[in-house]
């Protein structure tokens, strides 16, 4: 139940229903749904319900890919929602791009070549692994082009860390420190160094709980009045 109600209530939302949910719908759609004709021009399609899904595929990733809730979240301080879709989309891509990989080499091999059913369903699922794949590099890239996001992604980490459980706030503290770093190299060609961020981590994790508390507080310090390196 827990899963559950953490899809639907964070920024998990979009990406399953984009990503997973109707790319699937159109997988199984074309073996489980009835084919409905339409007519282009001088040609009468039979694509089933999954092709009429997929008419729509390109116009409801689109307006995802474009859709500013990545910067929305982050804007209304619902920092939790902003860095779960930003993960959540990259782990699903470090998941589906070694299956493209691998569907696209099932696709090569002599078993797999003459089998209709074989040819059919892996052609289905590549199609749909590329899309995908596509509309999660977009999504992201257009996210990590602006030059203040992974300012404002290290803001939101920082500032969700009292909120999670031990183990989270050490990936919330490991994503922020990293995000801040990629920002201060693209603005200012300038990093924090490795021993000065395993120092951090080693104090943190031997620190009591008012101890992380003070630490914490005093990274936000810098962040507080969202100042960034133009301002």
């Amino acid at each position: 139940m827990w899963r559950v109600r953490n899809i639907t209530t964070s920024g998990k939302t979009l990406p399953t229903i984009v990503l997973l949910i109707v790319p699937s719908i159109v997988i199984l759609g074309e073996y489980l749904l009835i084919p409905t004709p339409i007519d282009i021009g001088a040609i009468v399609w039979y694509p089933g319900l999954s092709g009429c899904i997929l008419l729509a595929l390109p116009y409801v990733t689109v307006v995802y890919i474009f859709y500013p809730s990545g910067r929305k979240y982050f804007k209304k301080g619902e920092y939790q929602k902003g860095i779960d879709e930003f993960e959540y989309i990259r782990q699903i891509l470090l998941v589906e791009i070694p299956l493209l990989f691998a569907v696209i080499l099932l696709s090569y091999l002599p078993q797999t070549n003459g089998n209709y059913l074989i040819d059919v369903t892996l052609g289905q699922v590549g199609v749909q692994l590329i899309w995908i794949v596509i509309s999660g590099l977009l999504r992201i890239g257009l996210l990590i082009v602006r030059k203040e996001f992974r300012f404002y992604f290290a803001k939101g980490c920082f500032n969700i860390i009292p909120h999670n459980e031990e183990f989270d706030q050490m990936r919330c503290l490991r994503l922020g420190l990293d995000s801040y770093n990629k920002y201060l190299r693209r603005r200012v060609k300038y990093q924090i160094s490795d021993n000065i961020i395993k120092q951090f981590y080693s104090k943190y994790i031997r620190a009591t709980s008012q101890e992380r508390n003070e630490m914490i507080n005093s990274l936000l310090q810098a962040f507080e009045e969202g100042r960034t390196i133009d301002r």
